[in-house]
């Protein structure tokens, strides 16, 4: 029977070919999909499931960390790299993010929520790789990695202090669903307010993104040009932009490197 990963990673595949320069070695590819998909603006869209979510990220080329995350491990999949998926218990209050006030104080209603990156596998090292937050929103203090090596670990998107690993996307899947099972009618509505105002923010205040490219109707925002060359924002003097991938990563430090050691565990404390 087919997983829902071969679903994803079909709809990966014709997008792959595409993102790809046609002699990209081993190396060079898994760095190309990297900006590829971190320079797609951070966007929530309620109401979607894993596959849809995915096919929302190909298409529209927007997404948070989740979806941009499955099709970034899809992708590394079909490239032949051995993947893992990491969540990050989080709450959105403790973010170092320079909220509107009305922001601030939806997030600290908010329940616990979760934060999700990959891992992949090169020279036999786990790597990990955090796509979550494009460049400009680096102005407002999110962890971007503006250039990677391929080699180095990604900075975490997220200020959190444990990390809980899944070797399989099955396993990722189930964790992602038990996370909210406790979560009320109350939570959820609490939720979509701030996601909402995230992505007003995001998109208007700090992108600087002009109405007029909201195509009216089709909740579509067209990817406005930022004037930022490809992995260049370290120059750019942003706010968490210069952020040390190693030393700042409380919640990476202590991933284990053996992924049978891990398979179904909870979480893995990682604090300082």
């Amino acid at each position: 029977m087919r997983s829902l990963l071969d679903g994803v990673c079909d709809d990966c595949r014709p997008y792959l070919a595409s993102w790809l320069t046609s002699d990209s070695e081993e190396s060079s590819a898994r760095i190309q999909l990297f900006p590829r998909v971190r320079d797609m603006p951070y966007y929530e869209k309620r109401g979607l499931k894993t596959r849809a979510w995915a096919r929302h990220v190909l298409t529209h080329e927007r997404g948070t960390c989740t979806p941009k995350h499955t099709v970034l491990g899809c992708m590394y999949s079909l490239l032949g790299f051995d993947v893992r998926y990491l969540f990050y218990p989080m709450r959105w209050a403790a973010q170092q993010l320079d909220y509107p006030q009305h922001l601030l104080e939806l997030a600290r209603a908010l329940p616990e929520c979760n934060h999700e990156n990959i891992q992949i596998r090169v020279e036999g090292k786990w790597v990990i790789v955090d796509a979550t937050y494009d460049l400009p929103l680096a102005r407002i203090g999110a962890h971007v990695t503006p250039t990677w090596d391929g080699i180095a670990n990604c900075a975490v998107a997220v200020d959190c202090e444990n990390v809980v690993v899944h070797d399989s996307f099955e396993q990722r899947t189930r964790y992602l669903v038990e996370s909210k099972s406790s979560w009320t009618s109350a939570d959820v509505d609490q939720y979509d307010r701030f996601c909402a105002g995230v992505n007003e923010w995001f998109t208007f205040r700090e992108r600087g993104c002009p109405e007029s490219l909201i195509r009216p109707g089709l909740d579509l925002v067209v990817r406005p040009q930022f004037g930022i060359p490809p992995d260049r924002g370290d120059s750019l003097g942003f706010r968490g932009s210069t952020r040390d991938a190693e030393s700042n990563q409380r919640c990476a430090t202590e991933i284990p490197e053996n992924p049978e050691s891990v398979a179904d565990r909870g979480t893995v404390s990682a604090g300082p």
